[in-house]
């Protein structure tokens, strides 16, 4: 016996419950932006002495409610929502680089130092940890611990790689 079929009533229930609580967790922290391939053409070069870094997260189900937060040269940037990219013009030469959870506490982060060059370009592709156990990421938020690996991995990617992402991502508001 199917009780969804059988009762209209509890059927309405839970179509609600689902479009009230389910849908707005799996696109709640999707990007908002404009499609890259939509302002492709309206970006400006960086400025004289500058390079360019570029993070991109593609969509993904696992970690898509974790926002990365992007960090250079210990100054906050911007969280890199589900499906979104960044662009952020630096001074060239050495910078560091950090990828956190921003929001979500302390459950560890991934960072780098770059050296660039003016006029150069750089790609980053941050993606959830799936070797990563979210149950410890739950416990390590909770009690303001610091597991030993970091939310997301992050790879540098050329611009080959670059561009077949980038036109299926948002930017991160």
């Amino acid at each position: 016996m199917n009780l969804m079929k059988e009762n209209p009533l509890k059927r309405y229930f839970v179509y609600c419950f689902m479009l009230t609580f389910a849908f707005p967790v799996l696109v709640g922290c999707a990007a908002t932006g404009p499609k890259y391939s939509e302002m492709q053409g309206r970006i400006v070069a960086p400025k004289e002495g500058q390079a360019r870094l570029y993070f991109m997260r593609e969509t993904t189900f696992s970690g898509s409610a974790m926002t990365g937060q992007v960090h250079i040269t210990g100054e906050d940037i911007k969280q890199l929502s589900n499906g979104g990219f960044l662009i952020v013009d630096v001074n060239a030469g050495t910078t560091s680089l950090k990828v956190d959870s921003g929001d979500y506490g302390n459950v560890g982060e991934w960072v780098s130092t770059i050296s660039t060059k003016p006029g150069e370009q750089r790609y980053f592709l941050v993606a959830p940890n799936m070797n990563r156990n979210w149950d410890r990421a739950l416990i390590a938020f909770l009690a303001d611990t610091m597991p030993e690996d970091a939310p997301f991995n992050v790879s540098e990617v050329d611009e080959v790689v670059a561009n077949s992402v980038l036109p299926k991502l948002a930017l991160s508001e």
